[in-house]
């Protein structure tokens, strides 16, 4: 980290080797501490976790009694899961406590013994429980062929032959022959399971897991998205929730500080004079408030704060020569990139009316930026009309957002409508002109932009998937034609190109998830750099210019077009 030691001089960017890994190797740090911002593909994220709120590793272990933790995509639901299972067995050998993670694998599991019955029957999920011990056990060598016999037969039962819990009983008493206190269950991946469905759906499949009967048979620990929150405590009383303690996970400006700190002091070389900041590899001017920008710009995600810190670092390490310490520039470039993908990585919903319309936000929904303070049925039917984005929605649409428990031809139109009138008065109390949202005379509403204006018209609808994609496809193809005498760059471009059609491939057969789209902007922002590098021309220029027909001679620039 001094000032005249490795990395005091220019690092030429060797293209055989990453840029980024060489400079930060110089500056004393083994490896990116931002490469990875995904928990689920996080291998050391003991090293650098970091608590917020009460949400402390050794209460949730302590705590006997159900606990909820709402928090919207990217803010540390699987960090925390996984940081459980570390302290319990099999991660920690000396344990007695059994984790059993029901995530992924166990979702998969769950749709395939449920079929088309939704929501599942209660015994269904213990089965998979129970399934999930049996894996765990034997793959931990825990337990013989006759201790684990019990476990095998629910799993290898007629689910109409079971009882949830006689058999969470038989799951216990397993568990204790083996030594263990306590079975801990903890519930992830919810939102990643049904990726895109609307909050109902999974609000049908995570509501048998809260049942009393199979609560009182673990310890559980329930990581759900907060866009089920609202719907969720509204059967509280029903579902006997009163029980269980909640919290919805906020991350403030100091934990998101922090969370950068203790991932540079977890990749510093020098354990007795570790990083501590981003700071320490800028130059002085930034240093002294790039920390807090890199937490105020995320906006409260610490999945956003890590991509920032990331693309900063591989910003600076695309020049030519690479300097000692990261200059004000290159910050003012990460920022302008974070726009480009900031809904993406924030996992922003459907929105209406431009940057001064509607948005969704996870479970918020935020006029102009702004969070609109809503509750019950207000929320429920604002959030059907954004989520529609302009298009009709229909009276009986509005009676299933705003009565969900009630069959919605019993709603009555008239009742629907003074709804709609009072949630209306509400946004219009919080500044919000009422002319956003119109009737459809005898139909339903849809939200329209005002006559007096406040925002700008929407733009047509987005093309079909195929569509999306065209300008991609048509701008690998002039990159290749315009590197055709380049060939280092060239072969550069083919590694790109492979990564990105595979993307494509896979967004148009599976849909595009939230995954794949961060994938790809990841893969974009490196074409990106070569083409300004190489033609003096963004990517997405490229491919609009391909499509256009418009096209230079391989090897020619933006600029030298323009000046021919």
């Amino acid at each position: 980290m001094d000032e005249n030691g490795p990395g005091s001089s220019p690092l030429a960017a060797d293209p055989q080797a990453d840029p980024v890994l060489a400079w930060l190797a110089q500056k004393g740090l083994q490896g990116n501490p931002f490469g990875e911002g995904n928990a689920r593909l996080e291998e050391n994220i003991r090293d650098y976790y970091v608590a917020v709120q009460d949400l402390y590793i050794a209460t949730l272990l302590a705590r006997q009694s159900p606990w909820i933790v709402f928090a919207a995509v990217g803010r540390g639901k699987t960090a925390l899961r996984k940081m459980i299972a570390s302290e319990c067995w099999p991660a920690r050998a000396d344990s007695d406590i059994l984790a059993l993670e029901f995530e992924g694998h166990a979702w998969d599991t769950l749709k395939g013994l449920a079929g088309a019955a939704v929501p599942p029957q209660p015994i269904l999920y213990v089965q998979t429980i129970v399934e999930v011990a049996l894996e765990r056990l034997q793959q931990g060598n825990r337990g013989t062929s006759a201790s684990l016999a019990p476990l095998r037969k629910i799993v290898t039962a007629s689910p109409a032959s079971l009882r949830p819990q006689p058999c969470l009983d038989q799951l216990r008493e397993v568990a204790a022959v083996l030594r263990f206190s306590r079975v801990m269950g903890l519930v992830d991946e919810l939102d990643t399971a049904f990726l895109d469905a609307p909050p109902e759906t999974m609000l049908d499949w995570i509501r048998p897991l809260l049942h009393p009967e199979i609560r009182g048979g673990l310890t559980l620990r329930y990581l759900l998205p907060d866009t089920i929150e609202e719907a969720l405590l509204r059967e509280s009383k029903r579902l006997g929730l009163g029980a269980c303690r909640m919290t919805r996970v906020r991350w403030e400006e100091d934990d998101l500080i922090a969370l950068l700190a203790q991932r540079m002091r977890a990749f510093s070389t020098d354990p007795m004079a570790p990083y501590t900041s981003v700071g320490q590899l800028c130059e002085e001017n930034l240093a002294r408030g790039i920390d807090r920008d890199i937490a105020h710009t995320a906006e409260d995600s610490p999945r956003a704060a890590v991509y920032l810190a990331d693309k900063l670092l591989w910003l600076h390490c695309q020049k030519r020569e690479v300097m000692p310490r990261i200059q004000p520039p290159t910050w003012r470039k990460t920022k302008e990139e974070w726009q480009r993908y900031r809904d993406t990585i924030l996992d922003v919903g459907p929105s209406f009316g431009g940057d001064g319309g509607f948005s969704l936000r996870g479970r918020n929904i935020n006029f102009a930026g702004t969070e609109l303070r809503l509750g019950g049925r207000d929320y429920a039917l604002l959030r059907r009309l954004v989520e529609a984005g302009g298009g009709l929605c229909p009276l009986r649409d509005l009676a299933a957002a705003g009565w969900p428990d009630d069959e919605p031809q019993g709603i009555r139109d008239k009742t629907v409508q003074e709804a709609v009138r009072r949630m209306k008065a509400r946004l219009q109390e919080q500044g919000v002109d009422p002319a956003w949202v119109e009737a459809v005379t005898g139909r339903g509403y849809r939200l329209r932009v005002p006559a007096s204006g406040g925002a700008e018209e929407p733009g047509p609808p987005m093309p079909p998937p195929s569509d999306v994609y065209t300008h991609l496809e048509a701008g690998l193809e002039e990159l290749k034609r315009r590197l055709a005498g380049q060939p280092k760059k060239l072969k550069e471009a083919l590694v790109h190109e492979a990564r990105l059609l595979e993307n494509i491939a896979q967004a148009r057969l599976y849909g595009d998830k939230s995954g794949s789209q961060a994938d790809r902007a990841e893969i974009i922002d490196r074409l990106n750099a070569l083409c300004l590098d190489t033609l003096d021309v963004d990517f997405g220029a490229l491919g609009r210019q391909a499509l256009a027909g418009g096209g230079t001679a391989p090897g020619g620039s933006e600029r030298e077009e323009r000046k021919r």
